[in-house]
Order: structure tokens, then sequence, then C-alpha cells
């Protein structure tokens, strides 16, 4: 392709036309499309730390993977008259342990067009937070050999079972695109090592979200706003351990009583709210291309509390495209700091009992408080061959500084900061 804009375009059309795509004047119409990803990655990190594509992936130990990114995509769209449509889509990865079958189904919706601006979704769609939303699963709709893992790999939510509306204008050679969402029902499985098995997973119990897409030329911006409120469904292991942090909350300590109260509220939390604000640019100029997104996250759950973006720049010489990469995950605050209760424990329960309540404190520091902290920042350069209209080989390395007590984007990771080096090799395509 001449234009790399071209390529995105067309592979949008090929794989993820939704509600917005051309319905057919007569009759049912059924097509059916796909996608996937065969891909190689090497992690030359600590022993034992294990490199993820979003941090709700099994956790791994390093090495030569096959699973971070290769995945398999099919889609079916069946038009029912000129303003009805049905599309499902299906992927096939790599899932933590304990997945549902129907987590596979990451879209099922029907959609209605009452007229040519307006558009009405309703059952498992994409939530739209950002702009890859509905293509982070396509690699080939997008330049590098994964969505930047700062960003799309700190906020991995694929789907709500909702329903949205969109509206779309044009005034001059602007056009304007706003959508309105609500949802319920996702959820978002963890397997870890590093978070100790806090949380088996987060079911979204309710999502609001509204976006307002402007484009003109080569420029488009997007703004988006969303609300959700979160119940962490807590595995038995943490359960244990809020059960015994509330014993030594009951000890007549009262500054280790109230340290102890207060990991236990944090480990047990069972209901809160997130705010989640994000803008993006997506600008071309001839060959030249560069997106670029934002996003901050504040509310009840403190190691979600944080700041998340990317840069990607890019230029096309033909069927190669060279590409460098820029991003960068922090949660806000200081980490939690270790517990020292031993000394203060020793004179009320003795030395052995103290001990292990030391032992404890410290473990749910490490492993729950700080274990989940994002804050990591990461350079790539990369290369793209379009060597057929449906497929891509790319090519990629990522020197990733991880900061002390900021490994949450990590499997197996521990609290030490750590500089590490990914290779990637991966070879996208459509059908």
């Amino acid at each position: 392709m001449k234009q790399w804009s071209k390529v995105v375009a067309r592979s949008c059309l090929l794989l993820v036309a939704s509600a917005n795509a051309q319905d057919p004047s007569e009759g049912p119409s059924l097509r059916l499309s796909g996608f996937g990803t065969l891909s190689l990655t090497k992690a030359d990190a600590p022993t034992g730390w294990g490199f993820l594509r979003e941090f709700t992936q099994p956790a791994n130990d390093g090495g030569l993977r096959a699973d971070v990114d290769t995945r398999l995509g099919l889609q079916a769209n069946l038009a029912l008259g000129e303003r009805v449509q049905a599309v499902a889509q299906v992927i096939v990865k790599d899932r933590v342990r304990g997945a549902q079958a129907t987590d596979s189904i990451e879209w099922a919706f029907v959609s209605w067009r009452p007229d040519a601006r307006t558009t009405l979704r309703v059952g498992r769609i994409s939530p739209n937070l950002y702009f890859g939303a509905d293509v982070r699963n396509v690699g080939f709709a997008y330049g590098s050999v994964r969505p930047p893992v700062e960003f799309y790999g700190a906020l991995p939510l694929h789907w709500i079972d909702g329903g949205d509306v969109q509206r779309v204008w044009t005034s001059g050679e602007t056009h304007w695109q706003a959508r309105l969402t609500g949802g319920f029902n996702s959820k978002i499985a963890v397997d870890r090592a590093s978070d100790g098995g806090s949380a088996a997973a987060y079911a979204f119990d309710s999502l609001a979200a509204a976006s307002l897409t402007r484009s003109q030329g080569g420029l488009a911006l997007k703004g988006m706003l969303a609300r959700t409120v979160i119940k962490p469904r807590l595995s038995e292991a943490s359960e244990h351990l809020a059960q015994e942090l509330r014993g030594v909350a009951a000890l007549p300590v009262s500054a280790v009583a109230a340290e102890a109260a207060a990991l236990a509220g944090d480990l047990s939390l069972r209901r809160g709210t997130i705010t989640f604000a994000s803008l993006g640019v997506d600008y071309s100029a001839g060959p030249w291309r560069l997106v670029a997104e934002g996003g901050r996250l504040g509310g009840d759950f403190a190691f979600m509390n944080g700041s998340y973006g990317y840069a990607l720049a890019s230029r096309q010489f033909g069927a190669l495209t060279p590409y460098a990469l820029v991003g960068r995950a922090r949660t806000r605050g200081q980490p939690g700091s270790l517990p020292q209760w031993e000394a203060a424990l020793s004179p009320a329960i003795g030395p052995a009992a103290a001990a292990q309540a030391q032992a404890l404190g410290t473990a749910v520091v490490e492993g729950f408080v700080n274990g989940p902290r994002f804050d990591q920042s990461s350079w790539a350069l990369g290369l793209r061959w379009d060597l057929h209209p449906q497929a891509a080989l790319k090519l990629q390395w990522e020197r990733v500084r991880v900061h002390p007590n900021g490994s949450g984007l990590w499997a197996n990771a521990t609290a030490q900061g750590a500089v590490n080096h990914v290779s990637s090799v991966s070879l996208d395509f459509v059908f």
C-alpha cells in the first residue's frame, strides 16, 4: 500500500466493520472474516520475570514465549435488511486459569440504524475507551507488534455487556463522532504471582462512558470520560489473609492494630468506583504518522490510581514502515511502607508470634499493596513489512525500565527495579 492510513482503513473494513458498515438493500446477507497473529517474544529480564502483553494474561516465568501475542479471531456480520445487523466475534488466545468459555466471545451485538447518522447497539460490545478499542486484537490493523503495553496493557477492558448510541455529523470539512456507552457485567481475570493471588477477578458492576472524536484532513482527536463501579472477587487466599490481619488488629498494641486494620480493609474492599479520562491524537502527513494517547485513572483502589500514555511515530517507505515507540505507566502516590511490628508485639505475644505477624504484614504489603503497582517506562524500535495485501511481518526491540515497586505489568516480578529488553517477531494476517 502507498499510504499507511490506507492499510489501517482496509483492515478495519475487512475485519471490524460493526454497526457503521454499509448494509445491503435486499434480504439477509452473511459475511465471514477472520484475523490472527503468530508471534515469538523473548524477554531478557531477572530470572523468573515473565513479560505480559497486558496484566490479565496468565503468569509465565519468562524466556522465549509464543503465547504472549499469538491469537486467532473469527467474525460474522449478518445484515438483516437495510438498518439492522448482527455481529459476533470470537477470539482464541491464551487465557487465565478459571476463565469461562464465554469470555472468548468478545462481540455479540445487534445494531440498528434509524437514520444515516445514528447507530444503536445492544449486546456484548467494545467499550470504546481508546483509539484502538475495536482493533486491539487485530495485529494487522496497527503499526507495532502489540498495542503499547504502558497504555493498553494497564487498561485491559475488552468488552462489556450493555449498549451504546453513536451520532455522526459534518460541519464544513470537519467530521464529528459522539458516542454514549452504558454497560455492566464485564470481567477482568487475574493470574499473576506478583499480586499474591489477591483477586481472582474484577467485575465491572456498571460502566458509563462518553466519547467525542473530531477528524479533519489528516488529524483526528478523541476525548473520553468513563466511570465504573468495580467489585473485586477475592480469592480464598486473600480472604484468609484478611482474617489473619483482623486478628492482629485485635491485639492490645494500638499502633500495630491500626496498621493491621487498614491493611485488612484494603485487602477485603468489596466495591469501589473508578473514573478514567483520556485524550488521543492521530496525525498523518504523507508517509509520516504520529499516534499518541494519554489517560488518567482515579478512584477507590489505590493501585489503579495512575497515569498512562504512549507515542508512536512511523514513516513508510513502500512496503516497509520503520517506527519508534515510547510509553510510560505510573501509579500515583508512594508505595506502601513495610510494617515494623515485631519489636512492638514481642512483649505482648512473644517473639515467635510477633515474627509471624511481621511476616504476615510484610507479605501483604509486598504482594497485595505494592505488587500490582505500575511504574515503568519504555522505548522501542520496530519495522513493519507489508509482504502481502493481507499479511504483515513485524520486528520489534524495546528497552523497558521498571522502577522499584512498579512491576505490576510483569508476572512473578520482585519489588526491585530492573532494566529489561524485549525482542519480538510477529506475523499478522487477515482473511
